[in-house]
């Protein structure tokens, strides 16, 4: 079991998971980044909707690693016999097709319970990219004209074999 610091808007379910029961804000989240608070979490709704994603995953796929190896670089998959079923997955030496990005960027499907207005996307790759890389990427699609940005690495990943970071994001307020 986690052991968190008091929080009134978090706690930890049944399950384990961490369940937000306020929206945060920008400044909030600013906050526990800066003071190392990276236990955020979804709200009900959303952990539940991630929770069914997962568990259709685990039915077809051997990990939540291998499911994202090849939905997100294409990397070709093998079957594979666990506790009896026929499972899809992707060898840890397995390599990026030639023709497929190394890295991708998209938005989060099951983001952490923010404010409406903050944006979460995530930046994947198989191995860490060098930061001009990443900068690049952010920038690109968040220039720091238009958007205030956070960027994160969990500690607590669900994905541990592939290399990934949250990316929060929201127009800059007008003064």
């Amino acid at each position: 079991m986690m052991n968190l610091p008091p929080d009134p808007k978090r706690f930890i379910d049944h399950t384990g998971s961490i369940v937000f029961v306020e929206p945060l804000s920008w400044d909030e989240i600013k906050h526990r980044i800066e003071t190392g608070d990276l236990n955020f979490g979804r709200s009900r709704e959303g952990l539940r909707e991630y929770k069914s994603f997962k568990s259709h995953i685990c039915k077809e796929w051997a990990s939540i690693d291998s499911y994202c190896k090849h939905h997100y670089f294409n990397i070709p998959f093998t079957l594979k016999i666990v506790d009896g079923a026929e499972l899809k997955f992707v060898d840890e030496n397995s390599k990026i097709p030639q023709n497929e990005n190394p890295l991708v960027f998209c938005e989060n499907d099951y983001p952490y319970y923010f404010d409406a207005d903050i944006i979460h996307w995530v930046l994947w790759s198989i191995e860490e990219p060098p930061q001009d890389e990443i900068d690049y990427l952010v920038k690109k699609k968040f220039p720091s004209e238009k958007f205030d940005l956070l960027i994160m690495e969990n500690p607590n990943k669900t994905v541990k074999s592939v290399y990934h970071l949250h990316i929060f994001a929201r127009n800059k307020p007008t003064p």
